[in-house]
């Protein structure tokens, strides 16, 4: 049976995100070490590992992780419930927004003013100086020139790989690179559908070379 979806829409998180003048850009560093396993939870995560790296022969030791694992299926929820639940205990004006503005260990937002972006900014924050300095930030995934203030997709080689090398699964691993939430490429990415979507019609196997004019295209 499928819920509904714990975390924040990501479309109208960039949406608001572009919608004011002052943007903000949140990113908690190493989230998901930062919540800790119940100690009889832990032996889920137990895992066997050697007592010397450099003797395949030697004895297996025990290790169990204390924090959440990163790229579990579960994780992303508990993160998201611990993040809700400190965001509100706070209850102020700021919380509201930044629960609004949260996905995973990112928060995007924007402000009207440098007013309320300075205050957002000394809310958020309890020390200073942890402002980042590069012109460019990565956002959820994609590349945000903060001085020109362009959000662009990152930069992917595809099809790198040199003919007669091409396969049905070669063109979708190549294809599956593209990371676009918003649908900006669809235009341009649409066009590996419909050659999935031909080679599936015609029951090309998944390694199965495909004819020259079919690597061409």
């Amino acid at each position: 049976m499928s819920t509904p979806q714990d975390l924040n829409d990501l479309t109208k998180i960039f949406i608001r995100f572009r919608t004011k003048k002052y943007a903000i850009s949140t990113d908690i560093e190493k989230a998901f070490l930062h919540i800790g396993l119940d100690e009889k939870d832990r032996d889920f995560t137990r895992l066997f590992w050697l007592s010397d790296t450099d003797n395949s022969s030697s004895t297996l030791t025990t290790y169990r992780f204390k924090s959440i694992l990163f790229g579990a299926t579960s994780s992303p929820f508990i993160l998201n419930a611990t993040l809700l639940k400190h965001l509100d205990a706070c209850n102020t004006n700021v919380s509201a927004m930044m629960k609004n503005d949260l996905y995973v260990d990112n928060i995007l937002s924007s402000l009207k003013n440098e007013d309320d972006a300075a205050k957002y900014s000394t809310d958020l924050a309890k020390q200073h100086n942890v402002c980042e300095k590069e012109t460019f930030v990565k956002i959820l995934g994609l590349k945000w020139d903060t001085v020109k203030d362009t959000i662009t997709v990152q930069k992917v080689d595809l099809f790198d790989i040199e003919l007669p090398n091409i396969t049905k699964r070669e063109i979708l691993k190549q294809a599956s690179r593209i990371y676009d939430p918003l649908g900006l490429l669809n235009p341009v990415s649409v066009r590996a559908k419909f050659l999935m979507q031909t080679l599936w019609e015609q029951k090309y196997g998944w390694d199965e070379l495909l004819p020259l004019e079919i690597q061409t295209t």
